[in-house]
């Protein structure tokens, strides 16, 4: 068997420019799972096999824009929690999905970088469709190519560790499938390097270090500050 080769670290967006306002901060918590949950997961195949989970053209992803009364309202409420976490105030977000997928679609950091996004929230848990060049990673293993996947997943915080942690329901990466068993040993890997990049990130980690709780309940995320 080919050795596949070392996971590599922080595969962020190059130019994501993603502010807390414009759904930023809340994005970039479920782009991360998705861009580490590629390279990890690729790693327990052959690096042969790394390479078909990515495609030659980007796939369509779902779109939707709930109107300038829905992302005003979203904004502010985005505006609200911003400056109560600027100022160490207690405050609670909730957004929905078609809040969240409002800013998404107005979001021009997101169409710049041809990155495409597609959330839906049912109870406590999330599916994130999504499509987005290969060139738009730091770490760029097979050029001119698409990642196009579909994740599902819940999430706690511990305010005590101050870490998000995920549970994956399960992965999809152009036509393979990770395998269910699979998903647990993912999960417990890729939990300390999620976190790591989260705290590298000095919005995210302002709301990190603040958070009470973050989850998703009832189909919206809640995130609250202390």
């Amino acid at each position: 068997m080919t050795t596949p080769p070392p996971a590599p670290g922080a595969p962020v967006a190059k130019n994501r420019g993603l502010g807390c306002l414009g759904c930023g901060c809340l994005i970039l918590v479920l782009l991360v799972l998705l861009f580490v949950g590629l390279i990890g997961g690729a790693c327990y195949w052959t690096y042969h096999k790394a390479a078909k989970l990515t495609s030659a053209t980007p796939s369509t992803v779902q779109t939707f824009d709930g109107g300038d009364a829905l992302y005003q309202g979203a904004t502010q409420k985005l505006t609200a929690f911003d400056q109560a976490l600027q100022q160490h105030q207690p405050a609670t977000l909730r957004l929905s999905a078609d809040e969240i997928n409002t800013q998404i679609a107005r979001d021009r950091d997101f169409a710049d970088n041809n990155i495409h996004v597609f959330l839906t929230m049912i109870d406590d848990k999330a599916d994130m469709q999504i499509s987005f060049p290969t060139n738009a990673l730091q770490v760029n293993l097979f050029s001119g190519r698409y990642v196009n996947g579909e994740i599902s997943f819940g999430m706690n915080f511990d305010p005590t560790s101050k870490t998000l942690n995920f549970v994956l329901h399960g992965l999809h990466l152009a036509n393979q499938e990770v395998p269910k068993n699979i998903l647990p040993t993912l999960q417990n890997e890729l939990a300390p390097a999620i976190n790591q990049l989260l705290q590298k990130d000095p919005e995210c980690q302002k709301i990190l270090n603040q958070a009470k709780s973050i989850e998703i309940k009832d189909g919206v995320l809640i995130i609250e500050i202390q």
